[in-house]
């Protein structure tokens, strides 16, 4: 059947005079067969990376019903005629001080937020495309110039943020949001690094890896959860086995001659199944363990199976859902950070250590190979004795800042602990460099401006114009650290380097559970123990910070050897 949207979008893209040559995907292929989709999913870099020119369809132009107010008109496709002006430099600089262009810049922000962009198979689909074009109605814009007018957009966030944000006709304090909850712009920058391409537009070499690829596409969401890694699989660095190019080609692909994913489209498989060789696939190439830390996989809906607590769910990640990520940040950023820095990680708390094979099973087999287990080496490092309360909207009561070492109601404040301030950016600057040492000044000013009961909140001092740019600087780092999580203090245990550990444990962990070191993890780990006997093992909490130990201290003064033989170390069975 065909639906609405793509029936307009077949008679506006026909001519009455020439027959034109379509692939639809919803029409060739049979989505309901197991076995032709799978065949066809295979052909799929072929397909668009042939095709002449690739169509964006975003609807038909006529004005729509905002989703989420359900009641602001939507007039996207006047869009288009602004991104032309966006395009010439010098009217750039005027269009972002001009008051009487914010709702132009809204429009344009609500088209950046079409549902198009947030489906998981156009990142394929437009990044191996020789050339595109974006429709909107009976308007057209090439798709070489909606890519840089969003970049544009993006080197002028903050300016366009202020803008809207102190326009007197939005009553909405942010109505620009965070750019990377934008469909269009994630897929605008990921498109862009996703190959080095020759002056032809050919690919002559991928450069993303399927892990990197899969937990970096977190807005773009997929009606079958397996599409989370088929959908990116043929634009992966090292998920197949290309043809080598000939010796005196310049422009054919560098390939590898073996793949280190040997992941295929297969329908048939199970979820979990296909999301444990995955796993086991991603650890055996990375020689890493990262991978439980990183929030990628759907939720599951009714009646689709439970995934075992070493799979993080999206809804952990730091926007959330897809659907959830237009509403702003839910969770602080990742600790373990982006999988493409492999060699330049942000942490090191088990000092490289080798984590063997800690999946059961082998993708090799044809029986399936999911139990629900990882069995992982590792230490111990202390109990969480006390939790603060979460902080919600990147508030920071009293009580947090009571465990780093302010007193509640202390007159003056001439210090801040080490402990705290680095504790509240993770020990890391913005894309993972060292802390500036100023944050320790511009902390102590943030605490010079708490509420009556004692709490911080970072969003008011944000918005409040009298704020240093500064102090706004350091507290927008602390936000995607400290969002959503619990602050915590151990009970001192025999791994310590100091009386009791300081640092930062997921929203779901609770009083008691273990704050433990895998080897294999660049962060610190927060697992519950449960059950005894033949039901013993650990459920997977989430990843943490822990003042002191981030850098390997612990690990170090151990020093040990793989295959980590001893009762110093502990066996953690991981359901």
């Amino acid at each position: 059947m065909i639906r609405p949207n793509l029936h307009a979008a077949l008679s506006h893209l026909r001519d009455t005079k020439t027959n034109i040559g379509l692939w639809v995907d919803a029409l060739c292929i049979k989505q309901d067969d197991i076995v032709e989709k799978t065949a066809q999913v295979s052909k799929m870099n072929e397909i668009y990376g042939r095709a002449t020119r690739v169509c964006i369809w975003l609807g038909t132009g006529d004005e729509e019903i905002d989703p989420e107010t359900n009641k602001k008109p939507i007039k996207i496709s006047k869009s288009f005629d602004f991104m032309r002006e966006m395009l010439n430099l010098r009217r750039l600089d005027q269009l972002i001080v001009s008051e009487k262009h914010v709702d132009q810049w809204l429009d344009f922000v609500q088209l950046m937020r079409n549902r198009w962009f947030s489906r998981r198979w156009v990142i394929q689909e437009i990044a191996l495309a020789r050339a595109g074009t974006v429709h909107y109605g009976g308007d057209t814009i090439q798709w070489r110039d909606f890519k840089d007018a969003v970049a544009l957009f993006v080197t002028k966030h903050d300016q366009i943020k202020l803008l809207c944000s102190r326009s007197r006709h939005h009553t909405d304090p942010d109505p620009v949001g965070d750019m990377r909850a934008l469909g269009a712009n994630t897929l605008v920058e990921a498109t862009s690094n996703l190959f080095r391409r020759s002056d032809t537009g050919e690919i002559l070499e991928r450069l993303l890896g399927l892990e990197t690829l899969v937990s970096t596409f977190l807005p773009f969401e997929a009606s079958d959860p397996r599409d989370t890694i088929y959908a990116v699989l043929s634009i992966a660095s090292d998920t197949r086995a290309r043809p080598a190019p000939a010796i005196d080609s310049t422009t054919a692909e560098r390939v590898l001659a073996t793949p280190t994913h040997n992941i295929i489209p297969n329908y048939g498989k199970s979820l979990a199944d296909l999301f444990t060789e995955f796993i086991e696939s991603c650890v055996n190439n990375s020689k890493s363990l990262d991978i439980i830390c990183r929030n990628w996989a759907p939720v599951p809906k009714p009646g689709e199976p439970v995934m075992p607590s070493w799979i993080s769910l999206i809804s952990s990640s730091a926007f959330g859902e897809p659907e959830a990520a237009l509403q702003g940040r839910s969770n602080g950023d990742s600790f373990v950070g982006n999988p493409s820095r492999r060699h330049q990680k942000q942490y090191n708390a088990s000092h490289a250590r080798d984590p063997g094979s800690p999946v059961a099973g082998s993708s090799s087999v044809k029986a399936p190979i999911y139990n629900g287990i990882m069995s992982v080496r590792g230490i111990v490092l202390d109990t969480i004795e006390q939790l603060s309360p979460r902080a919600a909207q990147g508030m920071i009561f009293q009580e947090a800042l009571q465990m780093g070492g302010i007193p509640h109601n202390e007159p003056a404040i001439k210090s801040v602990p080490d402990t705290l301030w680095r504790t509240l950016v993770a020990d890391r600057g913005p894309g993972g460099t060292n802390a500036p040492s100023w944050y320790s000044r511009a902390c102590l000013e943030c605490l010079a401006h708490v509420t009556q009961n004692g709490d911080l909140n970072t969003s008011t001092l944000i918005e409040t114009p009298s704020s240093s740019t500064t102090m706004v600087s350091f507290l927008r780092r602390v936000q995607q650290v400290i969002w959503n999580r619990k602050f915590l203090k151990s009970l001192g245990g025999p791994q310590r380097i100091e009386n009791k550990y300081f640092g930062l444990a997921p929203t779901t962990a609770k009083e008691g559970d273990l704050i433990c070191i895998l080897f294999g993890c660049s962060v610190p780990v927060v697992l519950r123990e449960i059950g005894n006997g033949t039901n013993h093992h650990y459920e997977f909490i989430g990843e943490s910070y822990v003042h002191g130990v981030m850098d390997g201290e612990v690990v170090l003064n151990l020093n040990p050897q793989h295959p980590y033989n001893g009762d110093k170390y502990t066996t953690f069975e991981i359901r």
